[in-house]
């Protein structure tokens, strides 16, 4: 996918979940 990812993991977790 997108590596951004893992950096919007920590501004919103709700998108991981």
């Amino acid at each position: 996918m997108h590596q951004d990812i893992r950096d919007h993991s920590m501004t919103q977790p709700d998108l991981l979940r």
